[in-house]
């Protein structure tokens, strides 16, 4: 049902990704979202970057994606520290970008 409107999406707005992997790097194609969330502790604002990459949780099923996987978004590198499903067949990668 939903596999019209995920297709859209990703045609719009996916790009290239690599999984590392020992034998060498997938390309891939997921939606990578970089956002800034604001944060108070004591009365002191600051902030940090959530990442996060979409792709069908197909793909993640067939290429085994887990956490403790890396990726290479735009050239840096990233590891999958979570990972979320829906009901409508995406998959959500959580990211934590490497210096």
């Amino acid at each position: 049902m939903f596999n019209a409107l995920n297709n859209s999406t990703l045609d719009v707005f996916a790009e290239s990704f690599a999984l590392n992997n020992v034998n060498g790097d997938i390309v891939l194609q997921g939606i990578f979202s970089e956002q800034r969330q604001d944060e108070q502790l004591s009365g002191a604002g600051f902030f940090d970057k959530t990442f996060t990459l979409e792709l069908f949780q197909s793909t993640v099923d067939y290429y085994a994606i887990n956490t403790s996987n890396t990726v290479t978004v735009r050239g840096i590198r990233y590891q999958i520290i979570g990972r979320d499903v829906d009901t409508t067949g995406m998959a959500t990668l959580h990211l934590r970008r490497y210096s």
